[in-house]
């Protein structure tokens, strides 16, 4: 990604790299992607801090009994998303269980965690459209097909935390991501996300240094009529005692909710399988069981 990260033309081969993939698996690792590392560095240990304190154990306790716990930021729409930004103060901060967006409403309590994420954030929807432009080249759409449909700043940025355990449990059960496309930067000291594979058993997604995991949600096997996959993938406990916590931070990529839905490639307005007429992102968001008809 390195030439289209500093403005050059990516090359066919690169872009028919990122189709191939997407095609395949919905799973690939991004390097050279122009986030610098030091704020990744910084952002981790801040948010690796975060769940180490005492008083958070109370907190998390109270709200859930789930395996882990989740911090969830996400802008009000159409907000800039600026750190100095005082705006940013009516924004989204949740504290919660796995399932739903139940939560306790909380505020950073220290202005480097707080800023911190609103640098990450701002980077992540810089690297999102990059993935969306590739993303309409390789299915050869105009250059912005995607970006122009990314107007609000609707993107949950989550760090989920598994404390330490002794048991090989599942630490999150199989599942596909229901948005657009998930950018992770995973635990760089902890291995356990697997992907699943077509004849049902499960590969490892390799630890690479400095990288981030995009893997595809459910809307795009819909939008592309089957060609592209979202696949099911889960975290594993590592098989070995007094295992460490594990801790990951997703950026979940969603288009505007308004966007109308319509296979890519087939005449607009045409009957289309498993889309209804006018379907729109945010009532796939809410009911993506319903449309996800493609796995």
């Amino acid at each position: 990604m390195k030439e289209y990260v500093e403005g050059r033309d990516p090359g066919a081969r690169a872009v028919q790299e990122i189709a191939e993939a997407c095609r395949r698996v919905g799973f690939f690792v991004v390097v050279d992607h122009g986030v610098p590392l030091e704020l990744c560095d910084a952002l981790w240990k801040e948010c690796f801090a975060f769940w180490g304190r005492p008083p958070q154990s109370f907190i998390a306790g109270a709200v859930t009994q789930s395996p882990f716990v989740w911090l969830d930021f996400c802008p009000s729409p159409n907000t800039p998303v600026s750190p100095t930004d005082a705006k940013l103060h009516k924004d989204n901060w949740l504290l919660g269980p796995t399932e739903g967006r139940k939560g306790t409403q909380w505020r950073p309590d220290t202005p480097n965690m707080e800023k911190l994420w609103f640098q990450y954030y701002n980077h992540m929807e810089n690297l999102l459209t990059i993935l969306m432009e590739l993303f309409a080249m390789a299915l050869d759409q105009p250059k912005h097909f995607f970006t122009q449909k990314l107007t609000t700043h609707n993107h949950p940025l989550r760090s989920v935390y598994y404390p330490g355990t002794c048991s090989t449990a599942e630490r999150a059960g199989e599942h596909t991501d229901w948005g657009c496309v998930t950018i992770l930067m995973p635990d760089p000291h902890t291995s356990g996300l697997q992907i699943k594979n077509c004849d049902l058993s499960w590969t490892d997604v390799p630890l690479v240094p400095n990288s981030f995991v995009v893997n595809l949600g459910d809307l795009f096997p819909l939008w592309t009529g089957g060609k592209w996959r979202a696949t099911a993938h889960r975290v594993i406990a590592e098989n070995k005692p007094n295992q460490a916590p594990r801790m990951s931070i997703p950026f979940f990529g969603l288009v505007d909710e308004d966007t109308v839905i319509e296979v890519i490639g087939q005449e607009s307005g045409a009957q289309q399988d498993g889309i209804k007429k006018g379907l729109t992102a945010g009532e796939f968001f809410a009911d993506h069981e319903k449309y996800s008809i493609y796995k």
